[in-house]
């Protein structure tokens, strides 16, 4: 897509990947519409934590988020938060979140007009437009799906307090208590993240991580 349409593309999440397409396709000239049906675009559930325990699986030297400009994550770190700047270092999943919005709002601000930013549901895809849940219809020349991973499927809400879906909802995990054994279902990242974010709150029970292969990260 090298030519520049008066269409805009439709970017449907506002994550990472949509947040950096609309960059992409400003800086060629393409205008987008970006929809995020949450309050924050750029951030995604990967690097909306709050936690500096939660640590990116790559190491920041190999992060930038411009192709031409490898050590672009290095050199904002370097400005913004020092003590992380460490090429081989795992920085905080948060730190990396600002990084992504900085970015996006840099290229914002060199190309005007090019990404108009909606916060909003879309309920249905037709052809090449967007229906959000207000009705409003976004015409575009192409619709790009960028909504990411879906939430996990468990029993119905309110079934059994025991089960927790979203490990990143905030406070998601203080109820469980230091002695407490602890059960969880996949040993991927989000096994990480949760381990962490439980020592991190005192937690000294004992963890079973269930997985179809039995791999770790």
């Amino acid at each position: 897509m090298n030519d520049a349409s008066p269409l805009p593309v439709v970017i449907i999440g506002g994550g990472f990947s949509g947040a950096m397409l609309a960059a992409r396709l400003a800086e060629r000239g393409q205008a987008s519409v970006l929809i995020e049906r949450g309050d924050i675009i750029g951030l995604g559930v990967a690097y909306s934590t709050l936690n500096d325990a939660h640590r990116l699986n790559v190491r920041a030297g190999r992060m930038s988020a411009v192709a031409d400009r490898p050590d672009d994550f290095i050199d904002w770190l370097a400005a913004h938060c020092p003590q992380q700047a460490d090429p081989d270092g795992f920085a905080p999943r948060r730190l990396y979140g600002l990084y992504v919005r900085d970015r996006l709002d840099a290229v914002e601000a060199a190309h005007p007009g090019l990404i108009r930013r909606i916060c909003g549901a879309v309920i249905a895809v037709d052809g090449r437009s967007a229906i959000l849940s207000t009705g409003e219809r976004i015409e575009g020349r192409a619709v790009v799906l960028a909504t990411g991973n879906p939430a996990p499927r468990t029993t119905p809400a309110g079934e059994d307090g025991r089960i927790i879906a979203n490990p990143w909802t905030p406070d998601a995990l203080t109820p469980i208590q230091p002695d407490d054994d602890v059960l969880i279902l996949g040993a991927g990242l989000t096994m990480v993240d949760v381990l962490l974010t439980l020592t991190a709150q005192g937690w000294r029970g004992w963890a079973t991580a269930v997985s179809r292969r039995g791999l770790l990260p």
